[in-house]
């Protein structure tokens, strides 16, 4: 199945200059929303306060798949990759920061990290600890197994980002501390702030409690030595960098930091949200490039009138209303026309100017894009549509998506598949996505 392979098996070409700058900034607090709709996608979250819009991070971009991205780089670039990593599992921000503390305190970020060469440390096997998290003993042997089996290296960041997610989900490790007190409940439930018997001992901000409690149950270093000391400071300033918010305690108010950009009259008009206004930006740089076209001017119309209500909240069905679009939509549509490798995305519509139909068009979470199938003439459907309908399908779940539906998908997918929907009536024109947001 093309599922298992890799997400991202194509560095995306970010052809807006939204995503193309100099110097790199750090993400404004403004667009912590937009960041976490993105952060499966893009490395980095445009900052709306920086004049050319530079990304967050230069070039840093999930360039996903099995082995959870590139093999590395410097320690700032391999941040990046980190948390995208950890952000893409479902983790929230402070758990993933507390992991990145420990791995700070561990390696500096680099996979290549090995004491036995820094400090003479070997095990029984005369090999020392090594990579991110410092393995050691049977952990570090079987990461050269894990590594072996994907034809990789062993100091290969992406490599052992997804051995130590298998070793988190999959294994004993991370459900048992140092004092043999069982973890009852997924190590990734506590990091993201669920309930655990021992929960009560860990009372400083989320950031500093999950790196606490990374450390306790994954990691288990020398507590004796003092090597747990350190890694929630690191966790907290590493919360900061990343989110532009100061760390707070779990039962606190989330702080927000002060921002001129998001007082100002950058967001104007019916844009309600700094993450709708960031994906307009890049829509309409898109659009531009010729990598987003239309099909007609009516639809143009229509689209225009969409992008204007760009919105979380419930969107009316019909033309006659505002119309509108759920962010989420549009990210997938963003994403697939820059990233799907077709040379245009041909847009139909979102809401206005669709049928009140039992889809979710009604509700601003769908879009329909003009691709012709295997129509009478005998002609298969165009190289750039299938491009587009593979990305759809490789990314579904990424993306958040519930609907798939073309009446010809290419060949190698069976419209028997639970995701594809094929004998839809009026879908030989078109390919079909949408969310559901309950």
């Amino acid at each position: 199945m093309l599922r298992k392979l890799a997400i991202f098996a194509i560095i995306p070409a970010l052809v807006s200059s939204v995503f193309v700058g100099a110097e790199p900034t750090r993400v404004s607090a403004a667009s912590t929303l937009f960041c976490e709709l993105n952060s499966i996608l893009y490395g980095g979250c445009i900052d709306p306060c920086s004049a050319s819009g530079n990304t967050s991070s230069g070039g840093r971009v999930i360039n996903g798949g099995g082995d959870g991205g590139g093999c590395g780089g410097t320690a700032e670039q391999n941040k990046e990759q980190i948390w995208n990593f950890l952000r893409s599992k479902g983790l929230s921000e402070e758990a993933a920061a507390g992991i990145m503390g420990n791995m700070e305190q561990e390696s500096g970020f680099m996979p290549t990290a090995d004491n036995a060469k820094t400090i003479g440390f070997s095990d029984s096997s005369g090999r020392g600890c090594r990579g991110i998290v410092q393995w050691c003993h049977e952990r570090n042997t079987q990461l050269d197994s894990f590594a072996a089996e994907r034809g990789k290296s062993w100091d290969c960041l992406g490599v052992q980002l997804e051995y130590m997610w298998y070793e988190m989900t999959e294994t004993e490790q991370g459900n048992r501390n140092g004092n043999g007190d069982v973890l009852e409940i997924p190590l990734a439930d506590a990091l993201n702030g669920s309930d655990f018997s021992r929960k009560s001992n860990y009372t400083g901000s989320g950031a500093a409690n999950a790196a606490a409690i990374f450390h306790d149950y994954f990691e288990r270093a020398n507590t004796a030595k003092g090597e747990h000391l350190g890694r929630a400071d690191r966790a907290e300033e590493i919360y900061t960098e990343f989110t532009g918010k100061a760390p707070v305690g779990i039962s606190e108010e989330a702080s927000s930091s002060t921002n001129e950009c998001a007082s100002s009259d950058v967001y104007t008009g019916e844009i309600p949200s700094e993450e709708c206004a960031a994906l307009i930006a890049q829509y309409r740089s898109l659009v531009a490039d010729g990598k987003i076209t239309y099909y007609g001017e009516g639809n143009r119309a229509f689209v225009e009138k969409d992008l204007q209500n760009c919105t979380t909240d419930q969107i009316q069905c019909g033309t006659g209303g505002l119309g509108g679009v759920h962010p989420r939509i549009l990210r997938a549509t963003v994403s697939a026309a820059a990233n799907s490798g077709a040379s245009t995305l041909q847009q139909w519509n979102f809401n206005t100017g669709h049928a009140c139909d039992g889809l979710n068009h009604p509700r601003g979470m769908a879009i329909d894009i003009y691709c012709q199938g295997n129509n009478s003439s005998g002609q298969g459907a165009s190289d750039d549509c299938n491009k587009l309908f593979r990305y759809f399908y490789v990314n579904y779940s990424e993306l958040g998506l519930t609907e798939l539906i073309w009446q010809y998908p290419p060949s190698e997918y069976s419209c028997g598949d639970p995701i594809i929907s094929c004998d839809i009536p009026g879908h030989t024109d078109h390919i079909h996505i949408g969310t559901w947001v309950g």
